[in-house]
C-alpha cells in the first residue's frame, strides 16, 4: 500500500496538547521530511513558538473531540496564514521537542497523570511566552464526564 499526501507549502508546527496546556514548536528544515534531515545531509532546528489564542483553543477542542487528553498535532501554516492539519498523533513522542524547544511537556503529563485538578494545572508557573493555556468549558472536563456517566448508570441523568 502507498499513501500520498498533497504538498502543502508553508511552515511546520508540532503542537502538543496536554489537558489544557498547549506547547507549539516551529520546525525549520532544509529538507522535506525533517525527521530524516541528518540522514540526507540536511539540518533541522526546532524552536518554541506562540500560537494565537483561537488556534490554541482549536487544538485543545480537536484533542478533546477525539476523546484524548494528550496529542501531538502536526500543522502546516501556509503563506496566506491558512492552517492545514496534517495529522493528530494519539500517542506522540515529545522528548525531542521538549529537549529542543524547552517545553515542560513531561511536567504537564506528570500533573495530568497524578490527577491534579485543572485549577492546579492552570496555577502552575508558565515557562515562557511560547506556552499557551486554554480553558475548556466546565462540563467538558474529565470529572464532569465521569459524573455524567455515573448519573446515566443510575438513571438520574
Amino acid at each position: 500500500p502507498v499513501q500520498f499526501q498533497a504538498l502543502v507549502p508553508g511552515r511546520d508546527l508540532r503542537v502538543h496538547v496536554v489537558g489544557q496546556d498547549v506547547y507549539a514548536t516551529e520546525i525549520l528544515s532544509d529538507v522535506l521530511d525533517y525527521r530524516y534531515a541528518t540522514r540526507s545531509g540536511g539540518s533541522t532546528t526546532l524552536r518554541a513558538t506562540e500560537l494565537g489564542a483561537e488556534l490554541a483553543e482549536r487544538c485543545v477542542a480537536l484533542t478533546a473531540g477525539l476523546g484524548l487528553v494528550f496529542a501531538g498535532i502536526d500543522l502546516r501554516i501556509g503563506p496566506d496564514g491558512a492552517v492545514t492539519c496534517l495529522e493528530v498523533n494519539p500517542s506522540p513522542s515529545y522528548s525531542y521537542y521538549q529537549a529542543s524547544a524547552g517545553h515542560p511537556i513531561a511536567a504537564s503529563l506528570a500533573r495530568l497523570l497524578a490527577g491534579a485538578s485543572s485549577a492546579t494545572v492552570r496555577a502552575a508557573p508558565r515557562p515562557g511566552p511560547a506556552h499557551n493555556r486554554c480553558r475548556r468549558p466546565a462540563d467538558a472536563t474529565p470529572a464532569a464526564a465521569r459524573k455524567r456517566r455515573r448519573s446515566a448508570a443510575r438513571g438520574t441523568g
